[in-house]
């Protein structure tokens, strides 16, 4: 469609690309789809041109058009004719007939202003007639086809006749008879070819009718999918930043905070204990004496001091939150485990929060805000460590257990 479409824009320069759609696909419907190229062209010319003069004369030569123009012509006959006055002024003074001279200026006036009145009457004349002219050679076009059609062998006339005609007698070949030849050895099978027909376009009528109402039902679940992904944005409000500072602290750290564990208020990453940067003193806090220290104590105090908003800007806060910003603003965390266990009770609090907040809606509309960047509670929430296998050394009478995140786990005996 798309090739024969730019075939006929080169061939019908002066019509719009809608009036050249709209004659393109009138006739490809008419014709059929066994039409050629060619066929569709020739006649989507007459087509096009007949949808152009019909719009062309329902707009500019209308009988509302015609009113307008009667409606002028009589206003200007209804006003003094200073023209004719003066003729037959002037005709008196030279002793001339007043009254004829005044007779023949209104008569020229009165041409004129019938004048564009005539033009209109003569172009809508002409203009019915191009139209009856193209609709005749358009309706004889598809006339032609369809009798074409009926003297196909490969046609879709012809492979339904077959089809009806062997229900009709289906001890009889008909593979090389044409629907024309069969219509005229059946004359009975018309009537059914037309109730077959008639049901085909029913069962096309409910089919278009249930596409129709389908693609409303998606548009209308579209447009409210959209208005709920933009309550759940304004719901979630500044996730994003608190998930990006996050982030940066994972980074400063050098690890993830889903892999750290504490034991014993020892600090350990895949069960190698870990130090951060920085020094940890006794009853006085943490201490930040080089760069990357700075570095992370600055991207930590980032974290506790984001406030969770929602998109209008006010502050949603628990409990538990401020209690753990309050305690990070005190200095409380001295250790590097206190430091770490805090960002991770902060870190798995926020990701609570936001599932809270996500709870109101449903899955797919939390899912759509995903695919296009939206923070939600997954981007926070603590990825969760799991049991891979166990493996007992009867030699040793130990249980090495593995998990998930690549750690390591020496029991005592046989542990199941």
């Amino acid at each position: 469609m798309a090739d024969l479409f730019q075939r006929a824009k080169a061939e019908f320069p002066d019509y719009s690309d809608e009036e050249i759609n709209k004659g393109l696909q009138s006739v490809k419907s008419s014709l059929g789809p066994s039409a050629t190229d060619d066929e569709v062209l020739n006649t989507a010319k007459k087509a096009i041109e007949l949808g152009s003069s019909e719009s062309k004369l329902g707009q500019s030569y209308s009988p509302e058009a015609r009113a307008k123009l009667v409606e002028t012509k009589n206003k200007a006959a209804a006003g003094p004719d200073w023209a004719a006055g003066i003729a037959a002024f002037g005709a008196g003074l030279q002793g001339k007939d007043a009254m004829g001279a005044g007779r023949q200026v209104l008569g020229i006036q009165e041409a004129k202003r019938a004048q564009p009145l005539q033009d209109f009457d003569i172009t809508r004349a002409n203009l019915q007639a191009r139209i009856s002219e193209l609709r005749e050679g358009k309706d004889r076009d598809i006339k032609d086809k369809e009798e074409s059609n009926l003297n196909r062998l490969d046609s879709e006339e012809t492979i339904l006749a077959q089809t009806l005609a062997k229900k009709l007698l289906p001890t009889k070949d008909f593979s090389k008879m044409t629907a024309a030849q069969i219509n005229k050895s059946l004359p009975n099978l018309s009537k059914l070819y037309e109730i077959e027909q008639k049901k085909l376009d029913r069962a096309e009528s409910r089919a278009a009718t249930t596409a129709a109402k389908e693609a409303a039902k998606m548009e209308k679940s579209a447009q409210v999918l959209e208005k709920d992904v933009q309550k759940l944005s304004d719901k979630l409000g500044n996730a994003q930043e608190l998930s990006n500072a996050l982030d940066n602290v994972n980074a400063k750290l050098g690890f993830n905070l889903d892999e750290a564990e504490i034991k014993d208020g020892i600090l350990k990453v895949k069960g190698k204990e870990v130090d951060l940067p920085g020094v940890s003193i006794p009853a006085y806090g943490r201490v930040a004496f080089w760069e990357g220290a700075r570095e992370l104590e600055s991207a930590v105090a980032k974290v506790f001091n984001t406030e969770l908003k929602d998109r209008s800007g006010a502050a949603v806060t628990t409990p538990e939150l401020e209690r753990l910003k309050i305690e990070f603003g005190s200095g409380k965390f001295n250790s590097e485990s206190d430091l770490v266990q805090a960002l991770k009770d902060y870190k798995l609090m926020v990701a609570k929060e936001l599932k809270n907040r996500e709870a109101g809606f449903r899955p797919e509309v939390v899912e759509t805000y995903k695919e296009r960047g939206g923070a939600t509670s997954d981007k926070v929430t603590p990825k969760t460590k799991t049991e891979v296998s166990r493996q007992y050394s009867p030699s040793r009478n130990k249980t090495l257990v593995k998990y998930s995140d690549g750690t390591e786990e020496v029991l005592d005996g046989k542990q199941q």
